[in-house]
């Protein structure tokens, strides 16, 4: 738990990796946001495909370095 907390304070993102997931549905229901976050797990990364394939509108992740991807929900 030590080192994914300093893993996630060192990154400066908004969320963590287990949290993305459940924020991709929320705003995909509210048509849109932005958020950033560590490096998708693939729990996120398979949302991010199912929400495609029963919401209109599109999710695109960014990879800035190893360290934080920021993630756009578009409605």
């Amino acid at each position: 738990v030590v080192t994914e907390t300093r893993r996630y304070l060192a990154a400066g993102v908004v969320t963590g990796e287990h949290s993305a997931d459940q924020l991709l549905v929320q705003m995909a229901l509210m048509k849109g946001g932005v958020f950033s976050t560590l490096p998708l797990s693939r729990h996120s990364q398979t949302n991010i495909d199912t929400i495609g394939k029963f919401m209109p509108g599109r999710i695109r992740c960014h990879r800035e370095n190893d360290r934080r991807v920021t993630v756009e929900v578009g409605g």
